[in-house]
């Protein structure tokens, strides 16, 4: 898992006081603010993963290892050497598990081919295209939920009708 920044970890202790503060005040108003936090959050991701994918380096790597969560889901553990020699390993920038799922032994370590588009100044972050179909579609899996938790809170401020605060 990729270590957050000083400013992304200040960042998200910043939003999460003022999800709280909201909630406080009015309970569709915390919910407003926490889907839009989750819908910055999902462009960021998806405007970052398209400017890897159209300014970064294609290379061949390969999936050495899984990282296991609690729940059995596996992130591929990704080797590969940049253009300039550089020897590379993590996970993906990002990753929807989907291909990657429990059903995999953990046993297995099989030295699987796979194509890397990385970020030229930041090698470490790196995506893998055959795989981007189904992180879009976790993508808008999430940015669904998210607009439908924004609409609802909106309704219920303007209305009233979902809760009694």
């Amino acid at each position: 898992m990729r270590e957050a920044t000083t400013k992304q970890t200040v960042t998200f202790i910043v939003f999460i006081i003022v999800v709280f503060i909201c909630f406080s005040i009015k309970a569709p108003l915390g919910i407003m603010i926490f889907s839009l936090g989750m819908l910055i959050a999902l462009l960021y991701g998806l405007t970052d993963a398209r400017r890897i994918r159209k300014k970064g380096e294609l290379v061949s790597g390969y999936i050495v290892d899984y990282m296991y969560d609690r729940d059995g889901d596996a992130t591929p553990i990704i080797e590969f050497e940049t253009t300039s020699k550089e020897k590379i390993s993590g996970s993906p920038y990002i990753n929807s598990n989907f291909h990657f799922s429990s059903s995999l032994k953990k046993k297995e370590k099989p030295l699987i081919e796979v194509r890397v588009v990385y970020d030229k100044n930041n090698p470490s972050d790196f995506i893998l295209p055959d795989y981007q179909t189904t992180n879009n579609l976790a993508f808008g899996i999430i940015g669904l939920f998210a607009l439908g938790m924004l609409a609802l809170s909106i309704y219920d401020i303007v209305t009233g009708r979902l809760s009694n605060n």
